[in-house]
């Protein structure tokens, strides 16, 4: 027991639920802004395309168009499009050419949204399962002795809780933060000849931004996770030790935690730089190419150790469970581990 400087029990509730809502808040807002910038390239690719210049051009009667009539007779004027796409760095292409990459950008776009969709439900789920037990925390004089007489739910919170932050992080953080590295990937595919890049006319090519993008979108991403992948790590087995705010046991309660926290972190990171690694490396240019790749490749290497070493662990308690645990087995009474 803390000797010093302890505070309710209530209050240590409150603060590590309001931590959890900032930190998975943080993460499920960042992707949302990644989303609204992905939002505006799908939406100026649309608009590019449907405003491509129209020029006078002349047809005959089998529907051949010609741009001029001086050696051909009976053609009928009309308008036709040039298909001529100008951008920066004088970079030129067809917008027919750029239709193909806009089908990849939208179904980016599309799946992007799924992922966000699904980690905004998953919050509010969590949010949900949480509160019932810190409201009761406040109206419960001994709730200790409810927790241990009263409903289930109460004794197993924090199993519910550490199971969302589990499904949290395999069904958006990891597919979210690799969505965003396919996307940034096609920011560079195609060099400068995109549809934020290109304009229907040599006046109106806007100046180059997919580096700036790019930038922004690997920051949001990685700062969005770093911090509640380094929570999921950390405060269960935190909370687990006992009261988290006892004061003066923080340094060194902080100290034993942290290697939990930093595995979580890699784990996280590492397939969604294993990704980046296939398809955004060999896009990127020079400059930010620097600064990702040696990174990439050891958050990928180290992450994917620890998920064969946890799943080599899932698999033997697995069968040590459905062989010697479970009800009806054979040998209940012959493993150590029940």
């Amino acid at each position: 027991m803390c000797l010093s400087f302890e505070i309710e029990e209530k209050w240590t509730v409150l603060f590590e639920f309001l931590i959890f809502f900032t930190f998975q808040g943080l993460d499920v807002g960042t992707h949302a802004g990644i989303f609204v910038m992905v939002n505006e390239k799908v939406t100026g690719c649309a608009n590019l395309l449907s405003h491509v210049a129209k020029v006078p051009c002349y047809k005959d009667v089998n529907g051949t168009i010609y741009f001029t009539n001086s050696t051909h007779q009976n053609l009928t004027r009309t308008l036709c499009s040039t298909n001529t796409l100008y951008c920066s760095g004088g970079t030129n292409g067809t917008a027919t050419a750029l239709r193909s990459s806009q089908e990849h950008l939208n179904m980016v776009h599309l799946v992007f949204l799924s992922f966000l969709c699904l980690g905004g439900l998953l919050f509010l789920v969590h949010i949900g399962l949480l509160l019932p037990n810190l409201i009761k925390y406040f109206i419960e004089k001994d709730m200790e002795v409810y927790r241990e007489n009263g409903h289930a739910y109460f004794r197993n919170v924090l199993q519910i809780h550490v199971l969302m932050l589990i499904l949290e992080t395999i069904f958006f953080d990891i597919p979210s933060g690799s969505i965003v590295m396919e996307f940034i990937a096609q920011l560079w595919k195609y060099g400068n000849f995109n549809c934020w890049e290109c304009a229907t006319t040599l006046a109106s090519v806007p100046a180059d931004m997919s580096l700036d993008e790019s930038k922004k979108m690997l920051a949001l991403t990685c700062v969005g996770m770093a911090f509640i992948a380094l929570y999921k790590g950390m405060m269960p087995l935190y909370l687990w030790i006992g009261n988290p705010f006892c004061f003066p046991c923080i340094p060194l309660r902080l100290v034993i935690v942290l290697p939990a926290g930093l595995i979580a972190l890699v784990m996280t990171l590492g397939p969604v730089f294993g990704i980046a690694q296939r398809r955004l490396i060999p896009y990127a240019p020079p400059v930010m190419l620097a600064q990702i790749k040696n990174v990439g490749s050891t958050f990928f290497s180290i992450g994917m150790i620890f998920w064969g070493i946890f799943g080599i662990i899932g698999v033997m308690t697995f069968i040590c469970w459905y062989r010697f645990c479970r009800e009806g087995a054979e040998k209940d009474a012959d493993c150590g581990c029940c």
